[in-house]
């Protein structure tokens, strides 16, 4: 086998027959013979740079090859406190789930910040709480965001049954002030209608 050189983080390679391969499968086949198709050489200590033939192992898939690297240990969630196995090749996985791992950084973000929610009063009258990072919130959804987009204004109206109301809908077309005085009215034409007839 000819001179050994490091050019990878973990394993070591070594120059045969013209080809530069991992050393470890040089040793495992000088001694052993060719590795079968679909079979792994696993270090045992987990070191991949002590290449003894001691250290080898002959495995089959790389399943079988991540679980002896795997150091399945339940844990629980660092944000949600949820069990949770860690599949981790270092054995240093702290959240649940990639979900989890977002909504702890932006917690922490926020807590930096000295966050917290903040009550204000939208533009159509509502309060709501800012929960935004920056708390640059204005409004309490985005129906009211688009309708203040369009110059949307609440404008005040007197209904058929003669009580006063503030029309919030999207297009200002409302003509009456609930359900109940909408339905009275559509049965009120619809007698009207029958009369005629």
């Amino acid at each position: 086998m000819a001179k050994t050189k490091r050019t990878q983080p973990y394993y070591l390679r070594a120059w045969r027959g013209g080809k530069r391969l991992l050393a470890h499968r040089i040793i495992w086949e000088e001694h052993h013979g060719p590795i079968p198709d679909g079979h792994l050489i696993h270090h045992i200590d987990g070191n991949p740079r002590n290449n003894t033939l001691e250290n080898l192992q002959c495995l089959k898939g790389r399943k079988e090859h991540l679980e002896n690297h795997m150091d399945l240990t339940e844990k629980k969630c660092a944000y949600c406190d949820a069990p949770f196995t860690d599949r981790s090749m270092d054995g240093r996985g702290t959240f649940c789930s990639r979900k989890c791992k977002v909504d702890s950084r932006h917690h922490q973000e926020k807590q930096r910040r000295g966050f917290k929610p903040v009550e204000k009063i939208c533009a159509c009258g509502k309060t709501f709480l800012d929960r935004s990072a920056r708390q640059h919130g204005r409004f309490c959804s985005d129906n009211c965001r688009r309708r203040q987009a369009r110059g949307f204004k609440p404008v005040e109206k007197i209904c058929e049954c003669g009580s006063t109301f503030i029309d919030r809908s999207s297009h200002q077309w409302g003509r009456f002030c609930s359900p109940k005085c909408r339905q009275a009215a559509y049965n009120r034409r619809r007698r009207e209608l029958r009369r005629a007839h």
